[in-house]
C-alpha cells in the first residue's frame, strides 16, 4: 500500500519509466489503495532510507493532469487517483494517492515496452511487488471485490428510495 521511488522528473522519464508507475497505479486500485511518494530512495531490501525530496523542476513535473491522462490513457476503466505535491521538513515530495476500484477492476489497455501488458489485471503482492493476477485465487478475489462493492453500491440506492424516499 506505500512505495517509494527515487527523486526523478516525469518530463525526463521515458515510455517504460511512466509505464512503471502506470502498472504500480493499475496493481495498487486493484488491491487495496495505496500511495507512491517520489522522492524517496530505498535501500536494497525495498524499506526508504533518504528523504532526498525533489528540487522544484522535478515537482513541477509531476503535473497531476498530465501524468492523469498518461496513466489513464492505459487504464480501463480510469483509475481514481491524485497527485498532491506537499513540503514536508522543507523538501517536497509528489504522492501519487490512488483510491481502489469502486465497481469495475481497472484492466491495462494497451501494451507498452516490457512493462505493460494489454487485457491484464495487475495486483499488489504482500512484498510489495506490482504484477498480473496469474492465480486463480487472485483473480476471484478481484472479482469478489468487485461483486461486493456492487452489492454495497445497489444497497445504499434500495436504502435511499425506501427510508428516505431518494436515491443517494
Amino acid at each position: 500500500q506505500l512505495d517509494y521511488k527515487a527523486p526523478q522528473n516525469w518530463n525526463q522519464l521515458n515510455r517504460a519509466g511512466k509505464a512503471k508507475f502506470v502498472r504500480h497505479c493499475l496493481a495498487m486500485a486493484n488491491t487495496k489503495g495505496g500511495y507512491i511518494v517520489v522522492g524517496v530512495a530505498e535501500d536494497r531490501s525495498g524499506r526508504p532510507c533518504l528523504l532526498k525530496g525533489l528540487t522544484e523542476d522535478q515537482v513541477l513535473s509531476f503535473d497531476p493532469t498530465n501524468v492523469g491522462n498518461f496513466v489513464n490513457r492505459y487504464a480501463d476503466p480510469a483509475i481514481d487517483f491524485d497527485v498532491v505535491r506537499p513540503l514536508v521538513d522543507n523538501r517536497r515530495y509528489a504522492i501519487f494517492v490512488i483510491r481502489r476500484f469502486s465497481t469495475l477492476p481497472h484492466v491495462c489497455g494497451y501494451c507498452s515496452e516490457n512493462e505493460l501488458q494489454q487485457g491484464v489485471f495487475y495486483i499488489r503482492t504482500a512484498d510489495a511487488a506490482s504484477r498480473p493476477a496469474y492465480r486463480s485465487s487472485e483473480i476471484h478475489a478481484i472479482v469478489q471485490r468487485s461483486l461486493r462493492n456492487q452489492r454495497e453500491i445497489l444497497g445504499r440506492m434500495l436504502r435511499g428510495i425506501l427510508y428516505e424516499g431518494k436515491y443517494t
